[in-house]
């Protein structure tokens, strides 16, 4: 052999060692205490200091997510937008100009499917492909993913090397389309750490998010990225869904996950089967765009 090809080699023995190690320090600060591994999606930082984020899922949307844009711009707040691939590609502007804004694109997958559900070669194309959309708009991959419906299982969550995002505050916005109610539930709801779903393709989602800003703010939250949250500067500790229906890694049996909606178990009398984490009962996704009702 060469004397180029071992340099070779060991150049990518040590981008894979490199690489292992970046993968195995990230795992280390996401689990949420010695002796517990990491959970499959991060719900939240519990014992962060009060920084909560605002994630937008679904988009983006060529009418809506540019008028969010523009609301976040002028109260000097920065969001995470986990968008999906297809629409991502049909409408790469409102992408790129959320990055240039300062905001964080993660990935939804390309069509919003229920990923367990798909083989383990289309999972991987899911992901995969929106990855590199988001790579060609903004310059970079994303750093986070959020899995659709926050369906997840262990098979799904080991297929890429990736940290998959949740939520412990559901606005339930796409089934609730009111400006109060949504904003009630997103500054209420909201704790030190807290992750808020909402999702920038339904008009009534836009036009609360200056009274969602606002009530939080008031009640002294710092706005940040899912990145911000996450990556040390607001503190905590990460935890996240467990097996369906036992509520959050980390936290008491008796202390329930604050959301609008919790995981179902499955009936007492049901077959074992591999766990799935299915967070949210929404619909079916509308492939070629979501109305508001």
């Amino acid at each position: 052999m060469s004397h180029t090809a071992l340099a070779a080699l060991r150049d990518g023995r040590l981008v894979r060692a490199i690489s292992l190690l970046a993968s195995t320090a990230m795992a280390a600060w996401l689990a949420p205490s010695a002796g517990n591994a990491a959970p499959l999606q991060v719900a939240m930082m519990q014992g962060a200091q009060p920084c909560v984020a605002l994630t937008f899922d679904d988009g983006p949307d060529a009418d809506l997510t540019p008028k969010l844009l523009s609301i976040l711009e002028s109260k000097g707040v920065n969001a995470t937008f986990f968008v999906v691939g297809f629409r991502a590609q049909n409408a790469p502007d409102p992408v790129a100009r959320a990055n240039r804004d300062g905001d964080e694109i993660g990935n939804h997958s390309w069509d919003h499917p229920v990923l367990p559900s798909l083989a383990s070669d289309a999972v991987v194309r899911e992901l995969t492909r929106t990855d590199d959309v988001i790579q060609k708009i903004i310059g970079h991959m994303p750093a986070y993913s959020r899995a659709p419906y926050g369906s997840m299982s262990t098979r799904v969550a080991g297929l890429t090397s990736r940290t998959f995002v949740a939520w412990n505050v559901d606005t339930l916005d796409w089934r609730y389309p009111d400006v109060a109610r949504i904003t009630s539930t997103a500054v209420n709801k909201a704790v030190n750490g807290s992750i808020i779903l909402m999702h920038d393709v339904h008009p009534r989602t836009i036009d609360s998010v200056p009274g969602v800003v606002d009530g939080l703010r008031a009640r002294g939250f710092k706005l940040v990225t899912i990145s911000e949250l996450l990556g040390g500067d607001c503190g905590g500790h990460a935890i996240g869904f467990d097996l369906p229906g036992e509520g959050p890694i980390g936290m008491p049996a008796k202390t329930p996950l604050v959301s609008s909606v919790s995981p179902k178990a499955a009936p007492a009398t049901a077959a074992p089967q591999p766990p799935v984490q299915q967070a949210s009962s929404r619909p079916p996704f509308k492939l070629y765009g979501d109305d508001d009702n």
